[in-house]
């Protein structure tokens, strides 16, 4: 965080790629077992926020840095559904574990298909309606041992004990085109966690970077570090005292938008996700402290916060985009001029992008919910914003 300060990118952003970058390192190296399954360190991620706020920054430099490291397998930028499988494929990862055998610890190889997916736009890489991709992506976040994928005309691609990471960027918009009633009920959601930030971040435009190169040296040294821990993750009693009373609790507190009940399924494994995450930033041996266990709380409830932003409009009615739309403009209109906007003007600038026949319903709507104040009789009403009612500063909070 300190290193990637003067970065035109929201903190939070910059956070939740660190943490995806320490995820990547990790591969399918590390478990940990709870209610009598292993858990692996992968991670969805989505930074989602309006055009030019800052995502891809947010990523890129990350991004090289793991691609300097030999031993990790990093996807190509344009990542598309079939290659995707073969470099699946080929993400082949041998490492070594110890079996001890009579006196002797004799070493064995261990081999997984680990990929990380760093893909400034998920647009590129996942495409609206493409639901048997998406169940594809639920199948291999729950790390398969066996996985095998044929068609007819692409052939077939197969691989063992599977794992794959992935750190995308996304506006509000284009996650409501992806994430669709259907996918949400495959389970994409549950699996994904979405940092938000319409943050805007202003930097002197001939401002130069300190690039802090000691730091930079010893975060490379930690990022390699962290690439040779393996084994199993044990919780410490404090840790495990303390992870035991916050489930008794539910996990409280969870987001209560209902958009985020899938979500909320699958919780608590991100969690324990994140727990190896912070332990593995800090120490070489696999143990999980009360302190991980508090950063790991502290991390996602403080994005759990304002996620529903990024959610906003998904399962809303269809007309929630023109709306804001048409608030926006009497708002502009106001703050600029300081006058209303008349019925007709709203209509024509409406029209652009929205057939006629439906604007008196959206003017309606917008008068109705009092998001807007009017003055005059239909169709030659004046719109203004919530609260007032003429030029008069005075008429303030008149509805």
């Amino acid at each position: 965080m300190e290193y990637s300060c003067d970065l035109e990118s929201p903190e939070r952003m910059r956070l939740w790629a660190g943490i995806s970058t320490i995820s990547a390192a990790l591969q399918r190296r590390v478990w940990t077992e709870v209610k009598f399954q292993h858990c692996y360190a992968n991670m969805y991620v989505l930074l989602c926020g309006p055009p030019g706020v800052g995502k891809g920054n947010a990523m890129k430099l990350l991004g090289n840095w793991l691609r300097e490291i030999d031993a990790l397998w990093i996807s190509p930028d344009g990542l598309t559904r079939r290659s995707f499988f073969s470099t699946m494929e080929a993400a082949v990862c041998e490492d070594l574990s110890f079996a001890e055998s009579g006196s002797a610890l004799d070493s064995l190889s261990k081999r997984h298909h680990s990929l990380t997916a760093f893909i400034e736009e998920l647009g590129v890489f996942l495409h609206a309606g493409d639901n048997d991709f998406i169940y594809t992506l639920c199948h291999i976040y729950d790390t398969p041992t066996r996985f095998h994928y044929k068609t007819e005309s692409a052939g077939e691609n197969y691989f063992e004990n599977a794992w794959f990471s992935m750190l995308s960027a996304v506006t509000p918009k284009g996650l409501k085109d992806i994430f669709t009633d259907q996918a949400l009920e495959m389970g994409i959601s549950a699996r994904t966690v979405i940092i938000y930030s319409d943050e805007k971040i202003d930097v002197d435009i001939f401002g130069k970077i300190d690039r802090k190169q000691a730091l930079e040296k010893d975060l490379k040294f930690d990022l390699n570090r962290i690439t040779k821990i393996q084994g199993q993750y044990q919780f410490e009693q404090d840790a495990a005292t303390e992870l035991v009373a916050w489930a008794a609790t539910g996990f409280k507190p969870e987001p209560k938008d209902p958009r985020f009940t899938h979500y909320n399924s699958r919780r608590f494994v991100q969690i324990i996700k994140l727990c190896m995450i912070c332990a593995a930033s800090k120490r070489q041996d696999p143990i999980i402290l009360k302190e991980d266990l508090f950063q790991a709380k502290t991390f996602l409830l403080e994005a759990e916060r304002v996620m529903s932003g990024a959610v906003a409009s998904i399962g809303s009615n269809p007309y929630l985009d023109t709306q804001q739309r048409a608030i926006r403009l009497i708002n502009t209109k106001y703050e600029t001029q300081k006058k209303g906007t008349i019925e007709s003007e709203l209509r024509q600038q409406l029209s652009q992008d929205l057939d006629p026949r439906y604007s008196d319903m959206i003017l309606d709507d917008i008068a109705k919910a009092r998001w807007v104040s009017t003055t005059g009789d239909k169709p030659n009403r004046t719109f203004w914003p919530r609260g007032r009612t003429s030029e008069d500063p005075s008429s303030a909070g008149v509805q």
